[in-house]
Formats: C-alpha cells, structure tokens, sequence
C-alpha cells in the first residue's frame, strides 16, 4: 500500500521522528512517501496529489492561528484522499481548549476549573483559586506553556496575563493549577479491542532541576523530545486510578470523537483525585513517545506493530465508509 507520511521538519537535534516512522512502515511492506510540510499550500496539496497515496499519515499542522491541527484533514477531505486521525472538526474542538473542557464535563470527565480571557476587563470577575496556569485557548500540546505560566498571586496575574493576550488574540486560558503527576492515556483503535483502543498509562516523571520550579510538561521539555524524557510505564497508580484513567479516557475519546490514534492528559493528585488536561488528536510518534511505551504493554512490543496497528484500524475505518 502507498502511505504518505506527511511531517514536520526536525523540532530539535537528534529529532528522528520521520526516519523511525518511515523504516517501520516500510518494513511492514508498505510504499511510503515522505512529504515534509512547508507550509506553501499550493506547493503541498501539488505534491500531494502527485503522490496519489492510498493512505495519508499526517503528523503536520497550519502554523497560523489556534486551529493549525484542523488544517492538513480539512486538504485530505476536500482532495477526497483518505487519512488517519481525526476529523477537521474534531481537531479544532480539540484545540480549543475551553470547549474541550465543556464538553468532557458534559459527560463527568472531571477537568480542573478554568476560562478563557479574551481582553484586561475580564480579569476583574475571576473567581479561581491560585496558583493558576495560563496556557493559550488555541493550541495542543505544550504550545507556549513554560515555567513563567504558573502564576500564584493575583498580583503577578495582569502582567503576565497581558503579556500572553498580546501573543494569543484568540485568548487565554486561565486554569487553577493541579499539584500532580502528569499521565498520559494514548489511544489505538486497532490496538486493544477489549478496551476500545485505551492502552496502560503512562506517567512523564518531572525530576527536579535548576529553574525548574514546576513539574509540568512544558514546552522546553517537549521540544526536546520523549527520548530526553524520564517516564514510567505502567504508571506508578492503583487498581482503582487506573481502572477511573482508563473509563474517563474512552469517555473522551467518544465525546470529542477521537478516530484511528490519540491521546488524553491527565493530572493525579497525591490523594488520588484525577484531573483531566486535554486530548490530543495527532499524538507524538517521535523515539520513547508513550504511545509505543503503552503499547507494548498491550502486546505491541515494536514501533512496527503499533504503526500497523494504527494503519489496520484506519485502513478499517476508511473502507466501511467506501473512501478506498
């Protein structure tokens, strides 16, 4: 089969994301085409029609705007080629982070208190509990989070707060700060039938270091890459935390209408409580990432198997709805 793996270039030195994800697809007999995203539109739906995959793997976002993640599946729909992942809609619900937290609410997912600010004069009718976290509105996964994001009086709020408004007109969030562990819950349809695709949680252990005050995933840590991070699989919980990650994650898989392969954030407290963060529609697939970690232990011991896995369920998905 001809898969185009479409990507974006290196985050970091030593990045192998596209190296690692190309050899195990090609060693499961697959034609893959590598098509680096350039972010020229005309330049990349060209070169993506010429390739005329019969699959496409995008690992790729629209660099403007909070809804960068929606862009690459809203090409695929409308050059009617089929893809793994999410649809447009699904991506930019899953980007917006308040609406996300609404809807998992909606179904008893619990997510720690927040809203979305979008000029100075609403910060007078805030009513959280400090420290907060500020985090863009529109955006996935560790995207403008750093160490400065924590706030904890209200004091250093409106410096802070007008700073980000001016970098992020969609908005900020402003989220009360959950002191815990962060876990991650990844997701693969095709990986685990008995549990509709909700693999073992993996935990991201933060150690302490120089300026580094929080124990959060930010985006210094992220851009390094999972290979540089210290996890734990499976994560350090009880029968009854793993038993509440795995129901609240199928809860929002189904409710956010993840497809193919994701992943849900979660926080858990020290007395046990878990928080979910966010869901992510296009999960790292860069070395040490916990989609493999998890994977394996539910049998899937190789980056070949899980990416099979991944291309079996879409490949599944696709042609009961006649796109190949």
């Amino acid at each position: 089969m001809r898969i185009a793996f479409v990507h974006e270039a290196p985050r970091h030195d030593g990045d192998g994301t596209a190296a690692l994800v190309i050899a195990a697809l090609q060693r499961a007999g697959h034609d893959v085409i590598a098509l680096p995203w350039t972010g020229r539109l005309a330049e990349d739906v060209s070169r993506l029609e010429a390739a005329r995959p019969h699959l496409v793997l995008p690992a790729a976002s629209g660099r403007r705007g909070g809804f960068g993640r929606a862009l690459l599946p809203s090409l695929l729909e409308e050059l009617g080629l089929p893809y793994v992942g999410a649809d447009p809609f699904v991506c930019a619900l899953a980007a917006d982070k308040g609406r996300t937290k609404h809807a998992l609410a909606a179904v008893g997912v619990p997510t720690p208190r927040a809203a979305v600010l979008r000029d100075m004069g609403e910060v007078a009718h805030l009513s959280l509990a400090f420290p907060v976290i500020l985090k863009p509105a529109f955006g996935d996964g560790s995207a403008g989070v750093t160490q400065q994001s924590v706030v904890e009086r209200t004091d250093e709020l409106g410096a802070r707060l007008a700073d980000l408004l001016t970098r992020h007109r969609e908005g900020v969030l402003v989220e009360e700060y959950v002191d815990g562990r962060d876990v991650v819950v990844p997701f693969v349809r095709g990986a685990s039938p008995e549990t509709a695709g909700i693999l073992p949680p993996c935990e991201i252990v933060h150690p302490a270091a120089a300026g580094r005050r929080w124990p959060i995933l930010d985006e210094d840590r992220r851009r390094r890459g999972h290979a540089a991070l210290e996890t734990r699989t499976p994560a350090d919980l009880s029968v009854d935390q793993t038993t509440a990650l795995r129901r609240l994650s199928r809860r929002a898989v189904e409710v956010l209408g993840l497809r193919d392969f994701g992943a849900v954030d979660f926080r858990v407290t020290d007395d046990g409580r878990v928080w979910c963060l966010e869901a992510d529609t296009t999960p790292d697939l860069d070395p040490g990432a916990p989609i493999y970690r998890s994977a394996a232990l539910a049998g899937l011991k190789t980056v070949d198997a899980v990416l099979d896995a991944v291309v079996r369920g879409a490949l599944y998905r696709c042609r009961a709805g006649r796109l190949v």
